[in-house]
Parts: structure tokens; C-alpha cells; sequence
């Protein structure tokens, strides 16, 4: 039986044309993200934590020059006292050092977050070329439009957008069947940003996948993300305060009642118009991908069966935290990418429910019966240059 690691084995070269789809895509994206942060003179969008992550990656440079980690002394009433404190971020500041070092750190903030966001946004993209899905500039323009909440928080030079990039580079491990790099992936994961439960909830998503498709138990994924997560939180120059601190965040924000401590406002559920009105097409986008999702085409399954899981279990999570809505939308359009990847390329997956002896008899009236070849899907340079205008007209 052909694995998905052999079907995407014929992808593993770039073309030219992918190439400059890629490259017209970033330049695509950065204006669209430089737009919106030169939206407003602050950083955008809304939020002041971008402003602690800029003065925080100042003050660590500078006493990461002088050999020791800086002392946090602003909140000592609370549980991020001196003593106490984690930085919970700390790779995604050393990231960000570079961008505030500059005489302006508002300035290299807002730059930051350009860069880092779109980024997150082109990692997505990135599998819709790698994978081939036909009508890639559709599908940039469904990522760039995919909710209001996912584009302002991608703004904020906050570290969401690594959680974006790890998750597209896992899923591509998934995908490939090369689990070992998942252990320094989930390591770095750890420490850049404490969402890496969310790798975690992937590697099980991946590993239900197999299960479904070729009935067994793929553990390697789970052994290698565990394992570097819990390494990153031991090989921490904060353990094990970190660990006492992760304990604290989950007590307060994933407990099903109202909080007894009142938390950041993203932590609290959408009233139900507010999530349609402002993630409509990352809302289409999982209409379309449960429409057309082909269960019984185990085979060419694995990919859109995961996608299921994750943004389905995305989905819910957003309709319970507002926090969630700079994850999940993108996924819901990778979603329904790859639920009609094998629509898009000319295969006909309903036709597998009929019995053999019925296929037989309609084959002679079918424009096609099988997956175009290669030569058949190869985008032209005409085509690349059309979804550019169009793509560039719809974003200016």
C-alpha cells in the first residue's frame, strides 16, 4: 500500500514556478502586514504586552552582555516577584533582540512583529505549495482573510506566530515520516512559548491518523514530542519555578468554571455572533472541509484526517478562549485545502462507494478516471502571473 511519504516523495523538488509563487507571496504578505501595523503609530494592535516584550528583550541583552539573566523586580507583590519570576518567552526574546537594540524599540517592534507574523502566514502557505494544492493564491488570500482576530494578535510582536511555524514544520515532519527531529523542535518549542501543549495535541492528532488509516499505533511522534518538552522545561535556566508557573496557568485558564481570578480578557469565550462575524471564512472554510472530506479514501486520508482533528479541536477551543483565534483559523484553511486536494486535482473520491461492477460500466462516460499526471498539474507561468495581479489587485 503506497504511504503518504511515498506520495509526496514526487514533491520533493521546487520548480521554478513554485519558486516564484513563494516569492510573490512573501512580498504579498509583508505589505499586507506592514500595512497593518503602519496602521497606527503604536504597536499594534491594541494590546501593551508588546511593550513589556521589547523592554524585557532590552533588558536581558544587556544583561546577557554583562554574563548574568536580569532580576525582575516591578511586581513584587504577586507571584512574578524577583524571586519567583519565569520568562516563559525567553527564546522568542532572544529572537527579538536584534529588533531592540535600535535607538527606537517601538520602531524594531513593530518591524518584528511584520517579520514574524508574516512568517506564520507563509509557513501556512508553504504546505499548500509543498503538497501542490491547485489555486494556491486562493488559498493566500483565504489565509490572509481568514479572520480579523488571527491578523490583529499575529501583530502584537508577541510569540503566536512561533507557535504557527513550529506546528507547520511538525506537521511537515509528520507528513515525511521523520519523527526524530520532533525531540529539538519540541525542546526549542518549550522554550520560546508555553503553548507547546499544542505540539503535543498534534502528535496525537498524527498518531489517531494512523491509527484510523493503517490500524496501528504510531508512537514514535508522541515519544519524541514528550520527551523534548519535557527537556525543555528541565534544561531551563528558570526550573523549576517554570514548572510551578505552568502548574499556576493551567489552575487559572483551562478550569471549565468562571475564573476566580480575573485574567486577560483573551481568556474568556466569544459570545457566538462575535465568532462568526469575525472569523467568517475560517468558519466557510470548515464547512467546506467537512463537506468534502473522504473517509472511506484511507489511503489518501492521513492528511486530511489530521487536519480534521487539529482544527476541529481548535475550533472548540476558540469558542471556549478568545486566545485560541490565532491558532485555529489558519488551520481551518488548511483544512479545507487538503480535504479538496484530490477535488482540485481531477480525482473523483465518491466514486470509490460504487461497487466495481458499476465503475466498470460508467468508466467510458468519465472525463477522468484516475489523478492527473504530472505534467497535467504543472501550474504555467501564465497562470502564476494571473493569481498575482489578481492577488495583488484584491489586497491593495
Amino acid at each position: 500500500m503506497t504511504t503518504p511519504s511515498g506520495i509526496s516523495s514526487q514533491f520533493k523538488s521546487k520548480s521554478p514556478i513554485q519558486i516564484i509563487e513563494l516569492v510573490s507571496s512573501a512580498i504579498i504578505v509583508g505589505v499586507f502586514f506592514w500595512r497593518l501595523q503602519f496602521s497606527t503609530s503604536a504597536i499594534c494592535c491594541g494590546d501593551f504586552d508588546g511593550y513589556y516584550h521589547i523592554k524585557w528583550t532590552q533588558t536581558l541583552w544587556e544583561a546577557i552582555k554583562s554574563g548574568h539573566f536580569p532580576q525582575f523586580p516591578w511586581l513584587p507583590l504577586t507571584t512574578l516577584n524577583s524571586k519567583d519570576y519565569v520568562d516563559h518567552h525567553l527564546l522568542f526574546h532572544i529572537f527579538q533582540i536584534p529588533f531592540a537594540v535600535s535607538s527606537d524599540p517601538r520602531l524594531g517592534a513593530k518591524i518584528s512583529a511584520i517579520i514574524f507574523g508574516s512568517l506564520a502566514v507563509l509557513s501556512c502557505y508553504w504546505l499548500v505549495v509543498r503538497y501542490r494544492i491547485r489555486y494556491s493564491f486562493v488559498w493566500l488570500i483565504a489565509l490572509l482573510g481568514c479572520s480579523a482576530p488571527f491578523l490583529f494578535r499575529m501583530n502584537m510582536a508577541k510569540a503566536p506566530p512561533f507557535a504557527i511555524i513550529y506546528l507547520v514544520i511538525a506537521i511537515h515532519l509528520f507528513f515525511k515520516r521523520k519523527y526524530w527531529p520532533l525531540l529539538p523542535l519540541a525542546l526549542v518549542f518549550t522554550w520560546t512559548y508555553d503553548l507547546f501543549v499544542l505540539l503535543i495535541m498534534a502528535a496525537v492528532f498524527w498518531s489517531a491518523a494512523i491509527a484510523i488509516t493503517e490500524q496501528r499505533f504510531e508512537w514514535r511522534p508522541l515519544v519524541y514530542v514528550i520527551a523534548g518538552c519535557v527537556l525543555g522545561l528541565i534544561i531551563n535556566p528558570y526550573f523549576p519555578h517554570n514548572l510551578q508557573l505552568l502548574v499556576e496557568h493551567m489552575k487559572i485558564k483551562l478550569t471549565a468554571s468562571d475564573f476566580d481570578t480575573k485574567v486577560g480578557s483573551e481568556w474568556y469565550p466569544y459570545d457566538s455572533w462575535e465568532f462568526l462575524g469575525n472569523s467568517a471564512v475560517a468558519c466557510i472554510a470548515m464547512v467546506v472541509g467537512y463537506l468534502f472530506f473522504e473517509p472511506t479514501e484511507r489511503r489518501r486520508g492521513q492528511y486530511p484526517i489530521f487536519f480534521l482533528l487539529l482544527s476541529t479541536a481548535l475550533m472548540i477551543m476558540t469558542a471556549r478562549w478568545k486566545r485560541i483565534a490565532e491558532y485555529w483559523p489558519p488551520f481551518a484553511v488548511l483544512f479545507a485545502s487538503f480535504s479538496l486536494r484530490p477535488w482540485l486535482a481531477g480525482y473523483r473520491p465518491y466514486l470509490t462507494r460504487l461497487p466495481a461492477e458499476v465503475q466498470e460500466e460508467l468508466e467510458p462516460f468519465l472525463d477522468r478516471e484516475a489523478p492527473p499526471t504530472e505534467d497535467e498539474k504543472t501550474t504555467t507561468f501564465r497562470d502564476v502571473v494571473r493569481e498575482v495581479a489578481v492577488t495583488t489587485i484584491a489586497v491593495v
